[in-house]
């Protein structure tokens, strides 16, 4: 069972994310695995206005899936600023998109992009691992207005 998301994906959340110089790898740009960290950061930083995310006592959420489709490499120094949307919203499970993007020099607004993203997230019981249906609360966060 899924429910309807608009066909644009609705944004969750934004979180700004400065690049460390320990992000960097030889080639002078932020290492692909760090990429992860951006996306988790990201997530925990949404979960943090939902409390029910936060409460693992029930259920919590595994990452299932990710693919990040590089676009430019980040360089040092900059700030990347991470939109979080939710792209699809099942039973138990949702498809989160990312864009990761920095600022050109000399702009206000962050339109240098950098990555899309996108992770597959299954909420299961924390003491079984079996998947569950997502929270209310989380499915009314992620977009969902018939959530209960």
């Amino acid at each position: 069972m899924s429910s309807e998301v608009p066909a644009t994906p609705r944004l969750i959340g934004t979180t700004e994310v400065p690049v460390r110089w320990g992000d960097m790898d030889a080639f002078n740009h932020v290492n692909n695995a760090v990429y992860m960290r951006y996306l988790e950061e990201s997530r925990l930083a949404w979960m943090s206005t939902v409390p029910e995310a936060l409460d693992i006592h029930q259920s919590r959420a595994l990452m299932a899936a990710c693919e990040i489709q590089y676009r430019l490499p980040i360089e040092w120094p900059a700030t990347v600023y991470i939109e979080l949307y939710c792209e699809r919203l099942g039973n138990s499970s949702a498809t989160l998109g990312y864009r990761l993007l920095t600022r050109p020099e000399g702009s206000e607004l962050a339109t240098r992009l950098h990555a899309e993203c996108r992770t597959v997230m299954v909420w299961t019981d924390s003491d079984t691992g079996r998947p569950v249906t997502i929270p209310a609360a989380i499915r009314r966060a992620l977009g969902d207005t018939e959530a209960h």
